[in-house]
């Protein structure tokens, strides 16, 4: 039934799969062998990249789930699978490899079950004093760049303390799991501060088919819930510091080379949100992936005016009509995935290219 009538590889049938493979681990070790070897038997050696991805994601749910019963595969074939398919998510080999290809891929990935999302994401960023803001005026002064906007002046001298960042805007998968621990409770919504009732992101059912996708169609008060539960969002000053990461002057979160299409997701792209870290070419060097492009994010501080004064970790204004967005997206022009470009959106607000990532304390 699983292997001829292909149920196998389908959603509806993962828990079943999974709970099967923990009756026969229970059993006899040597059952599970049996079954794992199975599913990669039947790759082949011309089995395509997708294929693949759906079985070593597959295999890598189930290794995760027999950890208490100290399992371990020794079947080389996984790890030899499973290093061909990771190849999508690094800058070098995926230049050689089509985008149709490795989006098919990295969903098919997700489906199954994407390793990454199972391992520690936080990234350190170091801090310190920096020049934030850019200025279209006063060629050679600190971040010259004829086409900022004005609301991106004046430059203006900030210092953050050390912090973590997430390595990726916040996935599906793990939103899935914040809704499963309760995070739309009472003390929820009342450590977020907003207005009513926590509902369901936009489009959350089929949202749920691209689990590592970044979720999207969440309001600012949603994601400082979610962030509460899991850290707390990003100031402003602290995600410009994060993209910046320590180069003065530098455009874009991967230096100051153009966007394309290894560097960003952005208007011109596939027309919708892709798995994160898809773009392994705008990378910054400390490994954070997609501030440029894909989804534009939600960060803690309220839309204003920047103040000459040097200020160390500035939280913004104190009110305002619109939460700050950072890092442009997917819909977005090349001009909204500067380090230091701006938007805002009222904190009620649902795009379906608006998304946000954690941050959290030393």
């Amino acid at each position: 039934m699983l292997f001829e009538e292909g149920r196998l590889w389908l959603p509806d049938w993962r828990e079943t799969v999974l709970l099967l493979a923990g009756v026969l681990c229970k059993q006899d070790a040597e059952r599970v062998d049996a079954l794992l070897k199975e599913m990669l038997d039947r790759l082949g050696a011309k089995a395509t990249l997708e294929e693949r991805t759906r079985c070593v994601g597959l295999v890598g749910r189930i290794l995760q789930d027999l950890k208490s019963w100290n399992y371990r595969i020794t079947d080389v074939r996984y790890r030899e699978n499973l290093d061909r398919v990771l190849a999508i998510f690094d800058a070098e080999e995926a230049r050689h490899i089509d985008f149709g290809t490795r989006l098919a891929a990295a969903d098919a990935l997700g489906q199954a079950g994407d390793p990454r999302l199972e391992e520690d994401s936080w990234v350190k960023v170091e801090g310190g004093p920096f020049w934030m803001g850019a200025r279209r005026k006063d060629r050679g002064e600190e971040n010259y760049d004829a086409k900022a906007s004005s609301d991106e002046s004046p430059v203006h001298r900030v210092e953050v303390a050390a912090f973590f960042l997430g390595r990726y805007p916040v996935t599906v998968f793990e939103y899935e799991r914040f809704i499963a621990a309760g995070g739309y409770g009472e003390k929820q919504l009342w450590m977020a501060g907003g207005p009513g009732e926590f509902t369901e992101p936009e489009n959350w059912r089929r949202q749920l088919a691209y689990p590592n996708r970044p979720v999207v169609g969440v309001s600012w008060y949603e994601a400082a819930a979610y962030c509460k539960w899991a850290g707390r969002l990003p100031a402003e000053a602290e995600w410009e510091c994060a993209a910046r990461c320590g180069r003065e002057g530098v455009r874009y979160p991967w230096g100051n080379e153009g966007p394309d299409e290894h560097r960003a997701n952005f208007l011109g792209g596939p027309g919708h949100s892709t798995p994160v870290g898809l773009y392994s070419g705008g990378v910054t060097p400390s490994g954070i992936h997609d501030l440029a492009g894909n989804v534009i994010e939600w960060v803690q501080d309220w839309m204003g005016e920047y103040s000459k004064a040097e200020a160390r970790n500035p939280r913004g204004p104190e009110e305002g009509t619109g939460k700050v967005l950072r890092g442009g997206s997917w819909a977005g022009s090349v001009w909204d995935l500067g380090v230091s470009s701006r938007n805002l959106e009222r904190p009620g607000g649902r795009l379906d290219d608006l998304g946000f990532r954690c941050a959290r304390d030393l």
